[in-house]
């Protein structure tokens, strides 16, 4: 005796695999000769390494010591 039913793992047809969408990544900030000078400044006046990368938009390790 023969099913009608399709086996329990397989996929129906019709129904298509649809990929999820990717994320969209965000772009890393480039540390120019601008950055570099704003950021001197900013130490230079006893600023953070927080409140820089805050200010500048770069990530705390882009922050020299």
């Amino acid at each position: 005796m023969k099913s009608s039913s399709a086996q329990p793992h397989s996929r129906r047809a019709g129904k298509k695999f649809v990929a999820a969408k990717a994320t969209k990544v965000r772009k890393r900030t480039k540390i120019t000769d601008a950055i570099r000078a704003k950021v001197k400044k900013l130490l230079e006046q006893g600023k953070t390494g927080v409140i820089i990368a805050q200010v500048v938009g770069i990530s705390l390790p882009g922050v020299p010591k």
